[in-house]
């Protein structure tokens, strides 16, 4: 059962990192099952990474498995059939001390300051959407 809203997944992934700036996730998933998340990068005391330990890989993925985020952010992803979703996640855990841009399968740009989760992806039709916290 997800048991975690948005601002409850924000609020623990903030205690349980306070030296993060962010955690940047790919999500996808294909006929009628979300395939999960893949950490991408994140921003640890000012200096970014791309290579992450396999034990925070699957520890982000388990906590962010458990959340609700697209469901408060009225986001329909659910596939049908052939169908497909994917899409870049990012968990602003403190304010973003550099524009933040990627584009790659889908755009996603949050400007400096922004503290919050935001989602951009495809599923038959473009999605885009972000929370403040």
């Amino acid at each position: 059962m997800k048991d975690l809203s948005s601002r409850d997944l924000f609020e623990k992934l903030s205690q349980k990192y306070p030296s993060t700036e962010f955690l940047f996730f790919t999500w996808s998933g294909g006929g009628d099952e979300f395939q999960g998340y893949e950490l991408k990068r994140s921003k640890n005391d000012g200096i970014e990474f791309e290579n992450h330990t396999k034990e925070l890989v699957e520890e982000l993925a388990d906590i962010l498995w458990n959340s609700t985020i697209f469901d408060d952010l009225a986001l329909k992803i659910n596939c049908v059939d052939q169908g497909w979703s994917e899409g870049v996640l990012l968990i602003a855990l403190k304010t973003l001390t550099d524009n933040f841009y990627h584009e790659e399968n889908c755009t996603l740009q949050e400007k400096v300051g922004f503290k919050g989760i935001s989602v951009a992806g495809k599923n038959h039709e473009s999605l885009n959407e972000s929370r403040k916290f």
